[in-house]
């Protein structure tokens, strides 16, 4: 049980670092963008607007995707937890019938 506290914080830590990770990378896109909008537009308000609009709709579709994984996730852990006391169940109607090879 204890393992399986540490790998749940650890699979949390994961994803929070990759979550930040992935924004500072979006954070250097949009700095990016917005420099080679200027030089090529010339207009800074048109060219900024253009790119947090386009930064919000991947920020959108990076939350569905999330969100998503987070649902699959959840399905297979329950699926797991089902599987771990279907065993178990089984262990243990297992050892309660008595042994047939007996020596009489």
């Amino acid at each position: 049980m204890m393992l399986l506290a540490v790998t749940e914080l650890l699979e949390k830590t994961n994803m929070q670092y990759g979550f930040a990770s992935l924004c500072v990378v979006l954070l250097g896109i949009l700095v990016w963008m917005i420099k080679n909008s200027n030089k090529i537009n010339g207009d800074n308000s048109k060219a900024l607007v253009d790119v947090i609009e386009k930064n919000n709709s991947v920020l959108a579709k990076l939350i569905d995707a999330l969100k998503a994984v987070e649902k699959v996730e959840q399905d297979t852990r329950y699926s797991v937890e089902q599987l771990e006391k279907t065993v178990d169940d089984l262990h243990k109607h297992m050892l309660a019938r008595p042994c047939v090879n007996k020596e009489k």
